[in-house]
Order: structure tokens, then sequence, then C-alpha cells
């Protein structure tokens, strides 16, 4: 039996020296990442935590579906060059932390 090749990501070469960081304590709806000050493709990834207190789970995704589920403590990785395309929503009392190189 022949195995597919999987498609391996390109490992990021460069440095970065600015860091952004932020905040959002929500309760309920969906929300985006809060991105004052930060110029679109500004940035090149952006790990998005919920805060290891927060009450509930958080799920994040694109504008249309949030379905990949964070828990309290848990965190993701995405290589995302705007923030403002990262949704999250928030089915009760949560806190996002997050922070993106660029």
């Amino acid at each position: 039996m022949t195995k597919k090749k999987c498609h391996l990501a390109t490992p990021v070469l460069e440095t970065y020296n600015v860091l952004h960081a932020g905040r959002l304590e929500e309760t309920t709806g969906t929300h985006i990442l809060e991105t004052t000050g930060i110029r679109p493709r500004q940035v090149y990834g952006v790990i998005i935590q919920n805060d290891p207190d927060s009450a509930n789970s958080i799920h994040v995704g694109d504008q249309y579906q949030q379905t990949f589920e964070i828990v309290a403590g848990g965190a993701l990785t995405l290589p995302i060059d705007r923030l403002e395309r990262v949704y999250i929503t928030f089915s009760g009392a949560a806190t996002v932390n997050w922070i993106a190189v660029g």
C-alpha cells in the first residue's frame, strides 16, 4: 500500500521584533479580536488562549463558523496576517488572551 504524502509546513526562518497583545472579557456573542492600533497585514501569526480561570469554553473560526473549541487553559496558534479575520464565540463568561508577532 502506498502512503500519500502529507503537506509539511515550511519552517519560518525569520525573526520579528514587534509583539502585539490583548485581552477580551465577554459573556456571550461573537466577537472579533481587538485590533486597535494594528494595521492590516502587520502580523504573521497569533496565539489565542482561553484564560485558565475562564468558566466556559470559547469557539474560534471565521465570520461564518466558529467550530474550533478551546477549553479553559487551552490555546490555539494561527498563522494569519489579519487579526480581524478571527472570530470568537462566547457561550458564557470567559476571558481570551492573545499575542501576535509582527
